[in-house]
């Protein structure tokens, strides 16, 4: 986007024509996101407290502040070992930032206890691509949307959550007569514009994968050469085949068998097809398994690697990519390597300049597990950078437990109060997107920098300053003597891995000032361009960075969730977003016009539910899980199966009382990713009594 600056404000914001993501056009949230820079709550000064239970803050300079920090944090280590030490950070982050967070803790501190909210959003589709391709990330690009046939939708709301990507497949389909099948247990905008649409059952996804892989084998669409050439595992998939006739996969997932042959017959008249999904398919306990059913279908008939092909994950944040590249999550390392690997650690070792097993061979805890070890009194500090996980991770109760029982905990975040910055001892004040130089790295591996516009408020500095200030400030300068973003992306640089096809060498931020975005892989050779697919060469060859050069096929059956319905819990909660909010509206809760458009939290529930349950429209409705309860106005239709309900997940304590749907979800995570089962809750459901307090509730939250 260009934006517009008056007097060191920026006053407004415009597409930019020029931009290969976007072609200039902008989402709700995009055209008025000026507003969300000079706000009423923008943490412009470091705070602190003395004591945190109902104490107050008070203002400090920042050095004061970080070097309470840096003090803090090595009494701690001294007295309890540095795994007594986490971070947990943010894919909103600049990948410098995320870059350097890492570093220290991995490198310097000595812990691998890292994680971030990618773990809410894309872990499970990281651990599929990995085991089915060899490499973290989507093999294509956006514009491969100009080139499908077909487009296969799952668990993806693209009109409300990724709007732009939305439009342009919207436009294939108008101008080329692509179709699109879209799968989801909501009548969705984006399943009201598809060619077919099948309201599976929730969890049941797994099946029609598989169901569809049955079918296109009957139907003879495999790709026999291309698994020749270029996979392992085929042999090993026919019991997994067979197993899933159309019969049965109407039992399970409630599809007609018509419907589940109609979109296999899609699929298998498409020349080129791209398949596109987020949470629907990535936070359930089987994520991984879900992704590499869906990579099964691509690798079967040769959908990849090729214009208009491919399975195609898109993320949920906007430098989430930039993260799993530089190993934010706590099994990572730069250039997508991995600490359990002897070689990875060491070339990380060399690139950070430290002794030979510095870094450690096993994963920190992943989020939820991380939040576990908090609660027992393992972990004693933590730091948190622009995040807000006490609503955002499921279990909430236990989350602000276990923050309430931490020795230290530390918020870096622009905004205060926040539900997670409420329960800090120390807050440091972070930058917004305008006001600091880094880059972002968006699904199709399309890095951007962002250059600063604006000064930041008061106090407020980068997110990297304030990282690298801390780590020096405990004793590791060497490491953190950084002068500028620009000097971080040049280590960033150098710890390209081409062996899993990420080459960054040919991308810097003097480049894409002068050229504008660029995407990796990129060699660094004069004149040399991006690689738009990855995987093949110049000449076309398709090799996959395994050690056999080949993707794999993982057979992947059915299982149903760990947790179902029952007497007591009969409904399932689904949870998501909505077109007009941002995650914890902590940026759009300012903004009036998105407001309107989205004013409060609901409950979305079947007509007939309502009915039997004596609600209507707006009535409040008691929500209550294994875990805990929560109250929502009831928005009664017939876009959800009977059975179902669904709430945005938006809405938390800042607004109202009892109303953070991750007071009731489950922790149930995938055993690969560890990526929580965020779309699948048992709960049951009551009519709260029209008493004058209910009745009040119900109008603020309704009107607020």
């Amino acid at each position: 986007m260009i934006l517009h600056v008056d007097g060191n404000r920026v006053t407004r914001v415009s597409g930019d024509k020029d931009h290969p993501a976007s072609f200039g056009s902008l989402c709700t949230k995009g055209s008025t996101v000026h507003q969300t820079i000079h706000t009423p709550d923008r943490l412009a000064h470091a705070q602190r407290r003395a004591v945190r239970a109902g104490g107050p803050f008070e203002r400090v300079p920042l050095d004061v502040a970080t070097q309470e920090v840096a003090d803090r944090l090595r009494g701690i280590i001294a007295r309890h070992g540095p795994d007594a030490v986490a971070l947990y950070v943010s894919g909103q982050l600049s990948t410098e930032t995320q870059y350097v967070a890492n570093k220290l803790v991995k490198g310097f501190i000595g812990t691998n206890n890292i994680d971030s909210n990618s773990r809410l959003c894309m872990a499970s589709a990281a651990s599929g691509y990995k085991l089915s391709l060899g490499a973290d990330g989507p093999p294509g690009h956006y514009e491969d949307f100009e080139h499908a046939d077909g487009f296969l939708v799952v668990g993806s709301n693209m009109a409300d959550c990724h709007p732009i990507l939305y439009q342009r497949m919207k436009r294939r389909m108008r101008e080329a007569g692509a179709r699109l099948i879209v799968v989801d247990p909501r009548r969705t905008a984006t399943a009201a514009g598809a060619t077919l649409y099948l309201p599976v059952r929730p969890g049941t996804d797994l099946a029609l994968l598989n169901g569809w892989l049955h079918l296109l084998v009957k139907m003879g669409r495999v790709d026999h050469d291309f698994i020749a050439r270029h996979t392992d595992g085929w042999d090993s998939m026919g019991e997994i085949i067979d197993a899933y006739p159309p019969g049965r996969v109407a039992e399970i997932t409630g599809l007609p068998v018509d419907d589940i042959i109609a979109g296999a017959k899609i699929l298998a008249d498409c020349p080129r097809w791209m398949s596109l999904w987020t949470m629907g398919l990535n936070q359930s306990a089987r994520g991984t398994w879900n992704v590499n059913a869906t990579c099964n279908l691509h690798l079967a008939t040769g959908q990849i690697c090729r214009p208009g092909s491919g399975p195609f994950s898109l993320t949920g944040q906007p430098n989430a990519m930039g993260g799993r590249e530089v190993g934010y999550m706590s099994g990572g390392l730069p250039g997508f390597r991995s600490v359990h690997l002897a070689r990875d650690r060491a070339e990380t070792e060399a690139l950070w300049q430290i002794a030979p097993g510095t870094i450690r061979p096993r994963p920190g805890p992943p989020a939820i597990d991380l939040f576990h070890a908090m609660d027992r009194g393992e972990i004693k500090a933590l730091w948190v950078i622009g995040s807000n996980p006490v609503v955002t991770l499921p279990n909430g109760t236990r989350v602000r437990r276990a923050l309430e029982r931490a020795e230290l905990v530390v918020v870096q975040d622009a905004y205060h109060p926040t539900e997670t910055s409420r329960l800090a001892h120390i807050l440091l004040p972070g930058t917004v997107w305008a006001e600091a130089e880094g880059t972002m790295t968006n699904s199709s591996r399309m890095v951007t920098l962002m250059p600063r516009a604006v000064p930041p408020p008061a106090d407020a500095r980068p997110d990297w300053w304030i990282v690298s200030d801390v780590a020096r400030r405990m004793g590791f300068a060497r490491g953190f003597s950084y002068g500028s973003a620009a000097e971080i992306h040049a280590e960033i640089r150098a710890g390209s891995n081409e062996r899993n096809n990420h080459d960054l060498r040919g991308i810097s931020h003097a480049r894409l000032a002068a050229e504008g975005p660029l995407t990796w892989p990129l060699a660094p050779a004069a004149g040399e361009k991006s690689t738009l697919r990855r995987y093949v060469s110049a000449d076309g060859r398709v090799r996959f960075p395994t050690e056999s050069g080949r993707a794999r096929f993982w057979a992947r059956p059915y299982v149903p969730n760990a947790e179902l319905p029952d007497d007591d819990y009969p409904f399932v909660l689904m949870t998501g977003r909505v077109a007009h909010q941002w995650h914890t509206r902590t940026k759009t809760g300012h903004v009036p016009s998105l407001n309107k458009l989205n004013p409060g939290p609901f409950l979305e529930i079947n007509a007939d539910d309502a009915v039997g349950l004596g609600v209507g429209e707006g009535d409040l409705l008691r929500v209550a899980s294994r875990r805990g309860e929560l109250r929502l106005p009831a928005r009664p239709g017939t876009n959800i199966q009977p059975g179902c309900c669904w709430a945005p997940m938006h809405w938390n304590d800042l607004f109202a009382p009892g109303i953070a749907v991750n007071q009731v979800t489950s922790e149930n995570a995938c055993p690969e990713s560890h990526q929580p089962e965020l779309k699948f809750c048992p709960v049951h459901l009551e009519r709260v009594p029209a008493e004058p307090d209910a009745a009040q509730a119900h109008h603020t939250l309704a009107t607020s």
